[in-house]
Protein backbone atom coordinates (compact mmCIF):
# COMPACT_ATOMS: atom_id res chain seq x y z
CA UNK A 1 0.00 0.00 0.00
CA UNK A 2 1.33 3.28 -1.06
CA UNK A 3 1.56 6.57 1.23
CA UNK A 4 -0.86 8.02 -0.65
CA UNK A 5 -3.11 5.82 -0.42
CA UNK A 6 -3.91 5.95 3.30
CA UNK A 7 -6.07 9.57 3.76
CA UNK A 8 -8.59 8.29 1.51
CA UNK A 9 -8.92 4.99 3.13
CA UNK A 10 -9.05 6.63 6.41
CA UNK A 11 -11.91 9.38 4.32
CA UNK A 12 -14.17 6.41 3.73
CA UNK A 13 -13.48 4.55 7.27
CA UNK A 14 -16.92 4.52 9.32
CA UNK A 15 -17.02 7.32 12.01
CA UNK A 16 -18.94 7.60 15.08
CA UNK A 17 -22.59 8.15 13.84
CA UNK A 18 -24.53 11.57 13.65
CA UNK A 19 -24.64 11.82 17.19
CA UNK A 20 -21.27 12.63 17.02
CA UNK A 21 -21.62 15.38 13.89
CA UNK A 22 -21.10 18.77 16.54
CA UNK A 23 -17.94 16.77 17.79
CA UNK A 24 -16.53 16.80 14.33
CA UNK A 25 -17.50 19.93 13.12
CA UNK A 26 -15.06 21.24 16.51
CA UNK A 27 -12.61 19.16 15.37
CA UNK A 28 -12.12 20.54 11.94
CA UNK A 29 -9.82 22.07 10.47
CA UNK A 30 -9.38 26.23 9.30
CA UNK A 31 -8.41 25.79 5.83
CA UNK A 32 -5.15 24.56 5.70
CA UNK A 33 -3.49 23.99 1.80
CA UNK A 34 -0.03 25.33 3.71
CA UNK A 35 2.25 25.84 6.45
CA UNK A 36 2.07 29.17 7.97
CA UNK A 37 5.60 31.03 7.66
CA UNK A 38 8.12 31.20 10.42
CA UNK A 39 7.12 34.65 11.34
CA UNK A 40 3.67 34.59 10.89
CA UNK A 41 4.44 31.61 13.55
CA UNK A 42 6.24 33.59 15.63
CA UNK A 43 3.43 36.46 16.32
CA UNK A 44 0.70 33.61 16.80
CA UNK A 45 2.77 32.51 19.86
CA UNK A 46 3.74 35.57 21.05
CA UNK A 47 0.10 36.24 21.00
CA UNK A 48 -0.86 33.17 22.58
CA UNK A 49 -2.88 32.25 19.59
CA UNK A 50 -2.20 28.48 19.65
CA UNK A 51 -5.13 26.92 17.48
CA UNK A 52 -5.27 23.44 15.63
CA UNK A 53 -3.88 24.85 12.45
CA UNK A 54 -1.18 26.17 14.11
CA UNK A 55 0.26 22.98 15.53
CA UNK A 56 -0.09 21.67 12.41
CA UNK A 57 2.51 23.91 10.71
CA UNK A 58 4.52 23.22 13.49
CA UNK A 59 4.57 19.80 13.81
CA UNK A 60 2.84 17.62 10.53
CA UNK A 61 4.98 18.28 6.86
CA UNK A 62 2.74 18.41 4.23
CA UNK A 63 2.07 14.86 2.69
CA UNK A 64 0.74 14.08 6.26
CA UNK A 65 -1.62 16.90 6.89
CA UNK A 66 -4.45 15.18 4.87
CA UNK A 67 -4.18 12.08 6.64
CA UNK A 68 -4.32 13.64 9.89
CA UNK A 69 -7.00 16.15 8.96
CA UNK A 70 -9.66 12.67 7.51
CA UNK A 71 -8.72 11.38 11.12
CA UNK A 72 -10.02 13.75 13.17
CA UNK A 73 -13.31 13.42 11.51
CA UNK A 74 -13.20 10.05 12.54
CA UNK A 75 -11.94 10.11 16.03
CA UNK A 76 -13.44 11.61 19.01
CA UNK A 77 -10.80 13.76 20.42
CA UNK A 78 -10.19 17.54 22.15
CA UNK A 79 -11.76 16.80 25.48
CA UNK A 80 -14.96 15.57 23.97
CA UNK A 81 -15.62 11.94 25.59
CA UNK A 82 -17.40 8.95 24.54
CA UNK A 83 -20.05 7.51 26.26
CA UNK A 84 -19.32 4.06 27.28
CA UNK A 85 -21.60 2.03 25.26
CA UNK A 86 -20.15 3.87 22.31
CA UNK A 87 -16.51 2.87 23.78
CA UNK A 88 -15.88 -0.15 22.07
CA UNK A 89 -17.06 1.34 18.33
CA UNK A 90 -14.42 3.87 19.06
CA UNK A 91 -11.84 1.41 20.00
CA UNK A 92 -12.40 -0.26 16.68
CA UNK A 93 -11.79 2.92 14.72
CA UNK A 94 -8.72 3.97 17.32
CA UNK A 95 -7.25 0.49 16.11
CA UNK A 96 -7.87 0.68 12.81
CA UNK A 97 -6.35 4.39 12.60
CA UNK A 98 -3.15 3.51 14.80
CA UNK A 99 -2.47 0.54 11.94
CA UNK A 100 -3.18 2.44 9.14
CA UNK A 101 -0.66 5.31 10.73
CA UNK A 102 1.97 2.33 11.23
CA UNK A 103 1.66 1.34 7.31
CA UNK A 104 2.14 5.26 6.34
CA UNK A 105 5.55 5.43 9.17
CA UNK A 106 6.68 2.15 8.07
CA UNK A 107 5.15 0.07 6.01
CA UNK A 108 3.27 -2.86 5.81
CA UNK A 109 4.07 -5.98 8.28
CA UNK A 110 6.41 -8.70 7.05
CA UNK A 111 4.90 -11.68 6.59
CA UNK A 112 6.34 -14.90 8.02
CA UNK A 113 8.23 -15.30 4.73
CA UNK A 114 9.74 -12.21 4.50
CA UNK A 115 10.77 -12.12 8.02
CA UNK A 116 13.22 -15.43 7.13
CA UNK A 117 14.49 -13.91 4.04
CA UNK A 118 15.08 -10.61 6.68
CA UNK A 119 17.14 -13.01 8.74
Amino acid sequence: MAKREIPPKISIMADMGPDFKQTYYQQRLPFNEFQYSEKHLERLYEAENLNTQFLHSMYFEDYEKNMYEAAMQKKVMNGSVVPLLEKPKHDKIQAKLENLFHIFYQGEKLTALELDIER
